[in-house]
């Protein structure tokens, strides 16, 4: 991969369709990723679950679908991102199933706004560097 070496990718505000493709775990010193505005589509947990060392994520204003019940104890993209925006899309289901908000040690921002999440609103007792969580309901 000729990009192996990218830490910032910013590609908003584009009219960019269509699924994300396999890879950014190749892109083992990218820390900034901001897609919103875009018309990406696909499954979320997918794309996340990639991330190894992205501390700023950007997904909002896409079509992304699915769920946010990520494998939380298999990924170091949860307890590495800080910034984590996933509103305007098109998800389902719980947030952060099985109560997995401890595992986001660094998460200071969270916006999942305007979504079609059910279920109760997990504990952020444990995220003690959160700073901003955007209204959920």
């Amino acid at each position: 991969m000729k990009l192996k070496n990218l830490a910032y990718l910013n590609v908003s505000f584009n009219s960019l369709i269509g699924k994300i493709q396999t890879g950014l775990q190749m892109l083992k010193l990218l820390k900034y990723l901001d897609l919103r505005f875009n018309k990406f589509s696909g499954d979320i947990s997918s794309v996340l679950m990639e991330m190894q060392n992205v501390e700023y994520v950007d997904l909002s204003s896409n079509k992304f679908s699915g769920s946010l019940d990520l494998d939380l104890e298999n990924s170091s993209f949860v307890s590495i991102v800080q910034y984590l925006n996933v509103s305007h899309n098109s998800l389902v289901g719980e947030l952060f199933g099985h109560d997995g908000m401890p595992f986001f040690d660094n998460l200071a921002v969270f916006d999942a706004i305007y979504n079609q999440l059910v279920g109760p609103i997990p504990s952020f007792t444990f995220v003690v560097s959160l700073r901003v969580l955007m209204q959920l309901l």
